[in-house]
């Protein structure tokens, strides 16, 4: 007769814990509404430049969707108290991105703010979902402790009160690990398609598909590709390209329009942060040489071949999620590198670790139920310093003088290696 499965403390201890994270959350974002109301909630976040590029393709100029005068006149008919043009909030994503926007310039701006914030709640349902279908096979409270850790951090509610899109680029990383994981190869590549939204965080999770040689994902890949240049066609002949030049602009002149190093969670502005402005030259170097550094690491332990046998899956410890070897901890290790190696990003595109975390609190839970297994303590400890890091690290630029780039570079090269070392 098989003994009843003791219940797992620490999962209900956590649940329980971020339960009330959410819920002061909820309480802090009605407060903020009372506060600002919805019209400056879109005028303080990314929202104020989504509905500018929808009013520019609605408008008589679509054709300077990337000129950024035209940008700020545009903005200036919603914002009036814009006074001068380094106040503009730059649109900067590809075109087929303003196309995808274009019905809110029908709207005003508080209905657009509500069509967005209901939007980014149904997406934040989603991701929930996808997460249980990531992690099927493990327990029900540590699918829910994942749940409630990602509606309690802080770039998820950075998303709802900013009205950014990184819960979409959520939503495309879990289905594309899920399509991964279940060997739907050509449906993981056309969700990866979704990255294509900030173009800078796909290399990586394609040179894991090229270096595995998944052909079928790929092909997904290309196929979603080719919509998304189709569908940027409609906003202009010369739009792409238009959009390319800002981009470069953009990067090279950080600080101008919307891009301040000091509040980045990259390698980049880490650099930023040891090597100060004025030694922009070296930074690009230095930068240009820890991409190399990283993505040469990654392709030599992404080619390695699993054991000829591993330990069979059980319900409480199945191999196919927590090893080195699972498509899962793959494609988590190439995204959470692509913030590290991407030339910007901010707290709200620190969403694309949470799959990179969702495993590492199945492995710290698993230590905590069964402290005698793997490597014990010390493992358990720095599964538990890396959840921890990355929980506050959103938090950073808020509470601290340490500049978040330096805590990304360190915390995330971390859970990197805590991610590519197996569970023994």
């Amino acid at each position: 007769m098989t003994a009843p499965r003791r219940p797992n403390r620490t999962a209900t201890i956590l649940a329980i814990a971020l339960g009330v994270v959410a819920l002061s959350m909820t309480a802090r974002t009605a407060a903020l509404v009372d506060e600002v109301g919805l019209d400056g909630l879109a005028r303080q976040g990314d929202l104020r430049a989504f509905l500018t590029a929808a009013d520019v393709l609605s408008g008589p100029y679509r054709g300077g969707l990337y000129d950024l005068d035209q940008q700020f006149q545009t903005q200036r008919l919603r914002f009036p108290d814009l006074e001068h043009r380094g106040q503009l909030l730059a649109f900067a994503n590809p075109p087929f991105v303003a196309v995808l926007l274009s019905p809110l310039a029908e709207l005003s701006t508080r209905d657009a703010t509500l069509a967005v914030a209901a939007l980014n709640l149904t997406l934040s349902g989603l991701c929930c979902w996808l997460l249980g279908l990531l992690l099927a096979g493990r327990p029900t409270q540590q699918r829910l402790v994942v749940c409630l850790a990602l509606l309690g951090f802080l770039p998820l509610w950075v998303c709802l009160w900013q009205g950014q899109l990184s819960l979409v680029l959520l939503v495309a990383s879990l289905a594309f690990l899920a399509g991964l994981k279940n060997g739907w190869d050509f449906s993981a590549g056309l969700a990866l398609a979704g990255l294509l939204i900030k173009p800078q965080l796909l290399p990586l999770p394609l040179l894991l598909l090229l270096v595995q040689g998944r052909g079928k994902a790929l092909a997904g890949l290309a196929l979603g590709s080719a919509g998304a240049f189709a569908l940027g066609l409609t906003a202009g002949p010369s739009a792409t390209e238009q959009w390319l030049a800002l981009g470069t602009s953009l990067v090279e002149g950080s600080g101008h329009s919307g891009l301040y190093p000091g509040r980045m969670f990259t390698i980049r502005s880490a650099l930023f942060a040891v090597l100060g402005r004025e030694a922009a030259d070296l930074v690009q170097q230095g930068w240009l040489a820890a991409v190399v550094v990283l993505t040469a690491a990654l392709s030599i332990h992404w080619r390695k071949r699993p054991p000829s046998s591993l330990p069979s899956p059980t319900e409480g410890h199945p191999q196919h999620l927590l090893t080195s070897w699972s498509p899962v901890s793959q494609g988590s290790m190439a995204l959470a590198g692509a913030l590290l190696v991407s030339p910007h990003a901010y707290t709200h595109d620190l969403l694309l670790v949470v799959p990179a975390a969702a495993v590492l609190v199945c492995r710290a839970i698993d230590r905590g139920a069964h402290p005698g297994s793997g490597n014990g303590p010390v493992r358990a400890a720095a599964l538990i310093s890396g959840i921890v890091g990355l929980w506050l690290l959103p938090w950073l630029p808020l509470i601290g003088p340490i500049p978040p780039g330096l805590a990304a570079a360190a915390v995330l090269t971390f859970v990197l290696v805590l991610l590519a070392s197996r569970e023994r």
